[in-house]
C-alpha cells in the first residue's frame, strides 16, 4: 500500500491545537516536502468549516492534515480539492466495508450521520496556488459523542477496534490516487463520481437562506468548480456559497 509521495514524509504529535495550525506555522518556517502529512493523537483545538470546531477523543480517532501544492490547478478550479478529499475519504471507508455519502461542503455522511470532515486551507501566489493543507478529521474508534452532536464512528458501525494505521495508510492511498487524477485533468469524470455520491442531490428537499431566513423547497443541480452550490426551486436557480444556504 505503498504511495509515491503522499504521506512519505510523516509528522507524528502527541498533543496540537489543530493539526492545520502546525502545518500553517510549518510552511512559514521551512520548505515542506509536497505530500507531507502531519498527525496528531489529540487537538485541542480541531478546526471545522468557517470555523467551527471538531472534538475528537486522544488517540481514537484520526486528526490529520496533508500538505500539497497544487501549483497545476486554476484559482477558480479550487473545489475539486475537495471532490478529491471527499472521494479519497468515502474510498477509504469503503475499503472498511462502508457505503458513505458527502453533504455539501465538507461532510461525509453514513446514513445521514457524520464520520468524517474536511477542512481546506489555500494559499495564492500570482494568481496561482503556493499550497493546500487539507485536514481530515475522522472517527475510528471513538463510540461516545456529545449529545448535540450527530454522529457515527467506523467502529460503531463496525462493532471491533480497528488500526488507526491502516486507516491512515489507506487515505494516502486513496488521496494520492485522486490527486494525480486531478493533475492529469482528468477533472470531468472526477466530478461525475462526485455528483453521483452528493447527498440529495436531484432529490426535492427544503433548504433555509440563511441571510434572510427563507425556507425553500429545490433540488441540488449541480456544484460549481468554485464550489458555489446550485438550487433550483420553483423555476428559479439559486446559487449558494458557503455558510449562505442550510439543510433543514
Amino acid at each position: 500500500m505503498s504511495t509515491l509521495f503522499i504521506g512519505q514524509n510523516k509528522i507524528e504529535l502527541l498533543t496540537v491545537d489543530s493539526t492545520n495550525n502546525f502545518a500553517a506555522n510549518l510552511i512559514k518556517r521551512t520548505n515542506v516536502l509536497d505530500g507531507t502529512v502531519i498527525m496528531a493523537e489529540h487537538q485541542t483545538n480541531g478546526k471545522g468549516q468557517s470555523g467551527n470546531s471538531w472534538f475528537s477523543h486522544p488517540k481514537l480517532n484520526l486528526t490529520c492534515s496533508y500538505i500539497l501544492k497544487p501549483t497545476f490547478l486554476k484559482i477558480e478550479d479550487q473545489f475539486y480539492l475537495s471532490i478529491i478529499t471527499s472521494l479519497a475519504v468515502i474510498k477509504t471507508l469503503k475499503e472498511f466495508g462502508i457505503k458513505s455519502v458527502v453533504k455539501w461542503p465538507n461532510d461525509i455522511l453514513v446514513e445521514s450521520i457524520k464520520i468524517a470532515g474536511i477542512l481546506i486551507e489555500n494559499s495564492v501566489q500570482k494568481n496561482r496556488f503556493s499550497h493546500s493543507i487539507i485536514g481530515v478529521g475522522f472517527n475510528v474508534n471513538q463510540t461516545d459523542f456529545m449529545s448535540d452532536v450527530n454522529a457515527t464512528s467506523i467502529k460503531t458501525l463496525l462493532k471491533t477496534n480497528i488500526d488507526l494505521d491502516s486507516v491512515q495508510l489507506t487515505l494516502n492511498k486513496q488521496l494520492e490516487k485522486y490527486y494525480l487524477q486531478l493533475k492529469s485533468g482528468n477533472t470531468d469524470d472526477l466530478k461525475k463520481q462526485y455528483m453521483s455520491l452528493l447527498f440529495q442531490y436531484k432529490q426535492e428537499h427544503w433548504y433555509e437562506v440563511v441571510q434572510s431566513g427563507e425556507q425553500i423547497k429545490g433540488v441540488i443541480t449541480d456544484i460549481k468548480p468554485t464550489g458555489a452550490l446550485i438550487i433550483f426551486s420553483e423555476g428559479t436557480e439559486y446559487t449558494f456559497y458557503f455558510k449562505e444556504v442550510k439543510f433543514i
